[in-house]
């Protein structure tokens, strides 16, 4: 089983034909706390918790990361997907210059890049493999894994909001 031991996402539950309507679902929900009106996004509610801004933006760069990871995997046999270096990009103060309306403007480009991508795979292309953290997954997984990020971190919005 590969279940998020943090939220108790069951990857291995989640079909192809899930990917896209509950990644859409999910960016809405992100959407949504990015509306204007929303309460000081940009700020940490404790030390080592990240902002609804932060978290928001890494749901973005999740996404293209992802969908750039695909199209690799659709050109070599068994790639090892690139980090993100996800701390560093927050570390760094990488999206403390982003407005909640550019992240939003951001995460619908990146949600349409990603969605677009996974809808043209065939089931060929679902299993198809790439080295991600060391682990063989299929293209598949990455679409779950996709799933995964905006649903947790959407809670981890949520519980800011």
């Amino acid at each position: 089983m590969d279940v998020c031991e943090g939220c108790g996402l069951d990857r291995d539950a989640i079909t192809a034909d899930e990917v896209i309507p509950r990644v859409r679902a999910g960016l809405s929900g992100v959407l949504g706390a990015l509306a204007p009106g929303s309460p000081d996004l940009a700020r940490r509610p404790a030390p080592g918790v990240w902002s609804v801004l932060e978290y928001s933006a890494h749901i973005r760069d999740v996404l293209l990361n992802q969908r750039e990871g695909i199209i690799v995997a659709l050109g070599e046999d068994e790639p090892v997907k690139q980090r993100m270096y996800r701390e560093q990009r927050v570390d760094l103060g990488m999206y403390a210059l982003e407005t909640a309306a550019e992240i939003s403007k951001s995460i619908e480009v990146a949600g349409r890049l990603f969605t677009n991508t996974f809808a043209v795979l065939s089931p060929e292309h679902l299993a198809r493999t790439a080295v991600y953290a060391g682990q063989p997954r299929t293209l598949r997984w990455v679409g779950t894994q996709a799933v995964h990020e905006v649903e947790h971190h959407l809670a981890d919005v949520r519980a800011q909001l």
